[in-house]
């Protein structure tokens, strides 16, 4: 009996195991149902062109570091992720791509959104967008009309934080420690803890958090896309009152003057008080 029994255990755990791999298999699709296309240059770790659509391709479910300076400053990853996107779709997939689409096809830019795949040296089928999160060279950036890929994308996330990838490389690096109200331009651009006394937590409209400085001179924001995805179960409006350091790259909100960090997740914040 007791045989029996070890012998059904173990043949639930090979299932089990079965199952797990199966289930991490769906996320592949077959390269039929994709769209061919082929890659006429690299504009930055999110966005590429092809000789197929007039329009740029942005990779759905990221946002990588800038290039280019505009609304948001230069990335000190921002180099790091365009060669990274380089070296997989041109030395690589030799500019072979394959792209699948989501409920929505065409930002309010105009680009086409696209889950972007590449087949790698064994012939393998490679989620870009998954593999650019997984090394840290880029942040979540979820949108309702396309959160098919989500889950996957949370763990891509959740990943290179725990394998200290590309951002988070520096993360136990105490010297990048600042105080909010010693901020300067210097810091735009740059991976920072930023240090303060929370005054306030707000939210602003129906789709966005703050949580703001003592002084007001700096604010931790959440999409309520990437709130919904990563902070179930954690009440920000428990950091009023109590000292916090915010992990993020530093921008400057031209709208209010403040230093900001778009924040992504829990493990972005350190609660420094009992």
């Amino acid at each position: 009996m007791r045989k029996m029994s070890s012998f059904f255990l173990l043949l639930l755990l090979v299932l089990s195991v079965v199952y797990a791999n199966s289930q991490e298999l769906i996320t592949i699709p077959d390269i039929e149902n994709l769209q061919k296309a082929k890659v006429s240059s690299i504009f930055d770790g999110d966005t590429i062109n092809t000789y197929q659509y007039a329009e740029s391709i942005r990779l759905i479910g990221i946002d990588t570091p800038e290039i280019k300076a505009g609304s948001k400053p230069i990335s000190e990853y921002g180099y790091k992720s365009y060669q990274f996107v380089k070296d997989r779709l041109i030395n690589v997939a030799n500019r072979n791509v394959y792209l699948e689409f989501d409920e929505d096809k065409f930002d309010d830019y105009g680009r086409v959104l696209a889950y972007v795949y590449y087949e790698d040296e064994e012939g393998n089928l490679v989620l870009l967008n998954e593999e650019i999160l997984k090394n840290g060279l880029a942040r979540p950036l979820f949108y309702e009309d396309t959160s098919k890929k989500q889950e996957i994308f949370v763990k891509a996330y959740i990943q290179a934080y725990e394998d200290r990838k590309g951002i988070f490389e520096k993360y136990d690096d105490e010297s990048l420690v600042v105080e909010s109200d010693a901020l300067t331009q210097k810091d735009l651009g740059r991976m920072r803890w930023v240090k303060a006394k929370v005054k306030d937590v707000i939210k602003e409209g129906e789709n966005y958090y703050k949580i703001i400085s003592e002084g007001e001179d700096f604010y931790y924001g959440i999409r309520k896309q990437e709130f919904d995805a990563f902070f179930d179960g954690y009440d920000i409006y428990d950091l009023v009152e109590e000292e916090v350091m915010f992990w993020g790259e530093i921008w400057l909100d031209q709208r209010t003057g403040q230093y900001e960090i778009l924040g992504r997740a829990p493990f972005e914040i350190k609660r420094l008080s009992n």
